[in-house]
């Protein structure tokens, strides 16, 4: 029996038992059992294929979508790199931390990631004026 996870998919229990006879030659259910686990510490039913900033679009084929990617300008992306780069040589990695936050490239940090970024003062505003005012 599936999952309950996987119960009322469509075709869930197809691609096993199509690869377990093409790819093996076993004959599911007579020459080898397939059983259902559900899923595994870590393990998703489904993969996130695009970004949540990315402007989506249909294609010309049915259940098929084209991702626009978010345009930043070259001169922003050399700033932040350069400022960046200026951190990191300082040693200085909260700095360096909050300033992907503050640049808005899609940077998310974890809990240790956040900490870590607090720990070293508060630059964030700065850096945000910064980058409207093309100042870095």
């Amino acid at each position: 029996m599936a999952s309950p996870s996987l119960r009322g998919r469509a075709g869930h229990h197809r691609l096993p038992r199509n690869l377990t006879g093409e790819l093996s030659g076993f004959r599911p259910d007579v020459d080898i059992k397939i059983v259902y686990t559900g899923l595994r510490p870590g393990e998703k039913l489904f993969e996130e294929l695009f970004d949540p900033g990315e402007t989506l679009s249909q294609t010309g084929a049915p259940g098929i979508l084209a991702a626009s990617p978010r345009y930043i300008e070259r001169a922003l992306i050399t700033r932040i790199i350069d400022d960046l780069h200026r951190l990191v040589e300082n040693h200085d990695v909260a700095g360096a931390l909050r300033l992907l936050l503050a640049s808005e490239l899609g940077f998310t940090p974890n809990a240790e990631i956040a900490a870590m970024m607090n720990a070293g003062g508060s630059d964030r505003a700065r850096h945000s004026t910064l980058l409207e005012e093309g100042g870095l």
